[in-house]
């Protein structure tokens, strides 16, 4: 916090902070994201680095992924949002593990009790949600973009690591 303190004392119209919630508990997590999002209101360029994707997703305006030293893609949240397959988000209850084996059914990112689905081309989102009721609790179904996470392990998950 003190070297946040020392930083922004002088009010300066660009801020560099490389993973500035790394460490914090939820508290001072909360705090960090209000004084960002404060420079922000007041028009100043903030800059930084995160490996968590929900923060970039709630702050940022503009997105720039770098894997292994080289731009992957950038452009405005909702460009780089919608470069992606459109994923269908799922919140139920109950057991899930039935849904990668649907017909139609090319991926699905289940984090237990919410889900991102992704359908092959063609495939018909109703026919999906037919299947699903009765064999789950459904509290949210809809279609949208997917997450940036989504993006981003898309965009650089596939290549081999080393």
């Amino acid at each position: 916090k003190v070297q946040l303190l020392g930083t922004l004392i002088h009010e300066p119209e660009l801020v560099i902070l490389d993973e500035p919630f790394s460490g914090l508990d939820p508290v001072n997590a909360e705090l960090m994201r209000d004084v960002i999002l404060s420079m922000k209101t007041k028009g100043r360029t903030v800059i930084f680095s995160t490996h968590v994707m929900e923060q970039a997703e709630q702050m940022c305006d503009y997105i720039f992924l770098i894997d292994r030293g080289r731009k992957v893609l950038d452009g405005t949240l909702t460009e780089v949002r919608r470069s992606g397959d459109r994923a269908i988000r799922l919140d139920y209850d109950g057991d899930a593990s039935f849904v990668r084996t649907l017909p139609g059914v090319r991926r699905f990112n289940d984090a237990g009790k919410t889900a991102e689905i992704f359908l092959e081309p063609g495939s018909d989102p109703q026919a999906l949600l037919a299947a699903l009721v009765g064999r789950l609790t459904v509290r949210r179904f809809d279609l949208r973009d997917p997450s940036l996470h989504e993006v981003f392990v898309r965009a650089v998950g596939g290549k081999s690591r080393e």
